[in-house]
């Protein structure tokens, strides 16, 4: 997609040195007071699209957008849970497992936290997610909430064999 932005006005300081603006300056010098030409029409171009994906985009109406954000809101949760179910699907502590929306992964070392998981993970590749998810302990609300203010301890992370398993299973959603 392509985006025209025109501009014309005094803010616009494109062409400052032009010959017209000399000459200006020239007069002023002698005491006649001559006003600034304004700049010419500015185009900016700013080229967004990646792989044609915003032209694609472009040629869908209003009822096929919807279907389409639908169907990217579908998979992203779909992947969530997979990833949750990767990581035994229950909390750790007290093994609840009856809303998935309510398991959380918890880093037990923040430092190494380069991203939150449970919101970011739709949208990272998988082997990015699979190794920050390595570094994490899945969590109901309650006791991530309990671990984040020191009243439980944390259980140990997932680990790198947790990774290494996940890694051979195929993950994603193709729509």
């Amino acid at each position: 997609m392509q985006v025209r932005v025109l501009s014309r006005g005094p803010d616009l300081k494109l062409g400052a040195w032009s010959s017209g603006y000399d000459a200006g300056l020239q007069n002023r010098a002698a005491g006649v007071r001559v006003p600034l030409p304004l700049p010419k029409l500015v185009e900016v171009v700013l080229i967004t699209s990646i792989d044609g994906m915003d032209k694609r985009w472009a040629r869908l109406n209003t009822e096929q957008r919807k279907k389409r954000q639908e169907a990217v809101m579908r998979c992203r949760a779909n992947r969530l849970r997979k990833l949750k179910e990767m990581a035994g699907g229950k909390c750790t502590i007290c093994e609840y497992s009856r809303c998935f929306r309510a398991l959380d992964f918890h880093h037990v070392d923040p430092a190494t936290k380069k991203f939150a998981v449970s919101a970011e993970a739709t949208t990272r590749a998988w082997k990015q997610v699979l190794a920050e998810a390595a570094k994490c302990v899945l969590l109901c609300a309650t006791h991530h909430r309990e671990v984040e203010e020191g009243i439980t301890l944390s259980p140990p992370p997932l680990g790198d064999e947790w990774r290494a398993k996940a890694e051979q299973e195929v993950l994603g959603c193709r729509t």
